[in-house]
């Protein structure tokens, strides 16, 4: 590592006051009532208030004035007490500031460096719940476990051979993920099959989690209490000592969804108890070489219980040597928990001492999906060489003040300029990295005790910006995801909003090849003979197009038609290295493919085509959070299509619907014309006129008319006789 050469601070770096230049010396009014002007700097993000004093008066002397034996002196000794006391005064200003500077430095890197150690402690805690989480939801889409809870759902028991089946696959991933808990329930909360003691039928729902679950439909993860019955009722491997004890366990839940209606049909729950996880506690150890590192668990009596802890010993200083590694050891200062356990999840810290060790502490409880405290991750920072560093700059800094005042005022003046120089700079660069300049680092201008600090400060801010990087690296993967998310989310939304078939489809080529930054984007959809036609592409301008080609691969139906039934998806890397066969490398040639990723599209549980993402520039190793994306599109994109259909349907039924009824309006106004000239006939009989005629139809009315016409003319035939 290269150190940065860094300038010393001199007045010159201070740029001038706004009013440096309109100050009028005759402006003296009113007793010098301003006697002084200050101003703030700021040179490299530090903070400097500078005061300019204006020169007072002259006081006459009298023969009562308190400094008149000092005027009597000859102007020598005058200089010889001047330059002692200014020297005397720059000795113990310099001792006692800068040690106060230092150890104020010391406690705050301290406390930065526990609070750093136990994030990472946090993030190991984390990232096997996270491990899990992410095997937990493969193993809620795995055929076994699907057919399982559907028969469940459907009969309310299942096969014996089934169970047994079951029984074995949960065992076998318990045994693969090195966890205790591996359980499937029904969405009556009953227990289907377990890893370990057969409590098929049994209800299992800890903390109202599987409720919580089977309402959200969303998974979850979260720390509990598990009481000893449960653990002796489910009879998991237990850790060397857990006997007849409540136990902290990490939980994660999981729905198993119907993958035709997307019903949830059962929840997956996987556990693992923190008594178990030594692993964490041994990494965080192996990274830093030394201190505390436990979990512990905060039952409801309000004690806490140590689950797993794990110790390094700074060992014997003369040697270097470390003590052996000690497992399960309690924390030597307990006070610490119950702090954590009040804080509301944030950090705390507190110094302690062992011995002649010194340790600065940090703890932060784990809640629970009440937010409430159910354990506490806790972890020792040994801070003996900082604070030996610490002593040794003290007593540096009392052994050049006085050489100091026994050399030369000269000398002593010189000396001590030199001294305060280094001094002052590594407090600068102290000040820098607190106030958030990772990138400063002192340079090491000597051997001495101050170039050990400046040594020893760069090894511990190199340790932090590592921890700092590594929870980076952790929130960059995180923000991938949720960008992943937020990306599926919109084009989701925009699929979703449109109604007809052509536009679902134009629009989700265009979104979905944004969203990835890929290449081509184009949707085929299969005839009778599994022969496929491009209906849909997004492609850049600078690759060929592919849209309205019909592809023909002979051993699609055969050898892959089941497996994108089942929702495979299919990533390539690099096409040529991926042993394809000619035929379909044939295909791809000539679109300048060079990887793709392919997805089902599913329309009412049926395969009715596949989303192609297509890179021509050049060979992409795909990441699992773009193959989840596009596979989740091939679902949506599936349901939107279904969707569009219902809509179009709906259309051609609504549009029939008015075209009938207004027939039945035209029926119905000829009805009433028909009727009205009928009725005028019969006002024609009633005045006595026997000579109507009414006008005989071949509709309803004309019936009616014939009839009229009959009446009438037997009426003219009785009035003749």
């Amino acid at each position: 590592m290269t150190l940065q050469s860094r300038q010393p601070l001199n007045r010159d770096s201070f740029p001038a006051p706004e009013d440096a230049n309109e100050h009028d010396p005759s402006d003296r009014s009113s007793a010098d009532a301003k006697q002084d002007s200050s101003y703030d700097l700021q040179y490299r993000g530090v903070k400097y208030n500078v005061t300019n004093s204006a020169p007072t008066r002259n006081t006459p002397i009298t023969r009562s004035s308190r400094m008149r034996w000092f005027y009597k002196l000859p102007i020598q000794r005058k200089m010889f007490l001047a330059l002692l006391a200014s020297q005397l005064l720059s000795i113990v200003g310099l001792v006692g500031v800068g040690s106060w500077l230092l150890l104020r430095d010391g406690q705050t890197q301290s406390v930065s460096k526990a609070k750093s150690e136990l994030a990472v402690l946090e993030a190991e805690y984390a990232e096997r719940t996270d491990q899990m989480q992410t095997t937990l939801r493969l193993r809620a889409e795995d055929n076994l476990v699907l057919s399982a809870a559907k028969e469940y759902d459907t009969t309310g028991s299942m096969s014996q051979d089934n169970l047994d089946q079951l029984r074995s696959f949960l065992r076998r991933s318990a045994r693969t993920q090195k966890i205790e808990y591996l359980t499937l329930v029904n969405s009556k909360h009953e227990i289907i099959a377990n890893a370990n003691a057969n409590r098929s039928g049994d209800r299992f729902d800890p903390g109202g989690l599987v409720e919580r679950v089977l309402d959200s439909s969303e998974g979850l993860s979260t720390n509990v209490i598990v009481p000893w019955s449960e653990l002796k009722s489910e009879a998991p491997p237990l850790p060397k000592g857990l006997v007849n004890q409540d136990a902290l366990i990490e939980y994660v839940l999981v729905p198993v969804k119907d993958p035709a209606s997307q019903n949830v049909i059962g929840v997956l729950i996987a556990g693992a108890l923190a008594s178990s996880n030594s692993e964490s506690m041994s990494s965080t150890i192996d990274s830093f070489g030394q201190g505390y590192s436990g979990i512990y668990q905060y039952p409801s009596t309000g004690k806490p219980i140590l689950a797993v802890s794990v110790a390094q010993d700074p060992g014997n200083p003369a040697t270097g040597q470390a003590l052996e590694r000690q497992l399960n050891q309690p924390l030597f200062d307990p006070a610490i928990l119950s702090a954590a356990t009040k804080a509301n999840g944030q950090v705390v810290t507190a110094p302690a001492t062992q011995g002649n060790h010194s340790y600065t502490l940090a703890a932060k409880a784990l809640l629970n999906a009440e937010q409430k405290p159910v354990g506490i991750l806790v972890r020792a920072t040994l801070e003996d060489s900082l604070n030996k560093l610490l002593y040794d700059s003290f007593l540096l800094q009392l052994l050049v003040g006085a050489l100091a005042l026994v050399g030369s005022t000269a000398l002593a003046l010189r000396l001590a300029r030199s001294i305060v120089h280094p001094v002052e700079e590594l407090r600068r660069i102290h000040l820098g990295f607190a106030a958030g300049d990772r990138q400063v680092r002192a340079r090491i201008f000597a051997e001495d005790e101050v170039g050990e600090l400046a040594a020893s400060f760069n090894e511990l801010a190199d340790g932090v910006v590592l921890s700092e990087s590594m929870l980076k690296d952790q929130n960059q993967v995180q923000e991938r995801v949720t960008d992943s998310e937020r990306k599926l989310n919109r084009v989701m939304t925009r699929i979703h909003s449109s109604l007809n078939r052509t536009d679902v489809l134009n629009t989700a080529v265009q979104d979905i090849r944004v969203a990835m930054e890929v290449d081509r984007i184009l949707v085929y959809i299969f005839d009778e003979n599994w022969h496929g036609t491009v209906i849909a592409e997004s492609v850049d301008q600078r690759f060929p197009t592919s849209l309205g080609k019909t592809i023909i691969d002979p051993c699609f139906a055969t050898d892959y038609l089941n497996k994108y039934r089942q929702g495979r998806v299919q990533a390539t890397n690099i096409v040529y290295k991926a042993g394809l066969t000619a035929c379909h490398l044939d295909q791809l040639e000539p679109l300048e493919v060079k990887a793709n990723l392919v997805a089902p599209i599913l329309e009412k549980s049926e395969l009715i085509g596949l989303l192609i993402a297509h890179q021509c520039s050049g060979p992409l190793y795909w990441q699992p959070e773009e193959i989840n994306f596009l596979r989740q599109m091939g679902f949506h994109l599936g349901f939107a299509l279904e969707q569009a259909d219902l809509y179009g349907q709906k259309e051609t039924a609504r549009l029939q619907a008015e075209r009938l009824s207004e027939d039945q309006r035209l029926q119905k106004e000829t009805l009433q014309q028909q009727l009205l000239i009928l009725l005028s006939s019969v006002e024609g009989v009633s005045h006595g006129d026997l000579t109507v005629r009414a006008e005989v139809t071949s509709e309803e009315i004309g019936t009616v008319a014939d009839f009229f016409n009959a009446i009438v003319e037997s009426l003219r035939e009785i009035v003749t006789n």
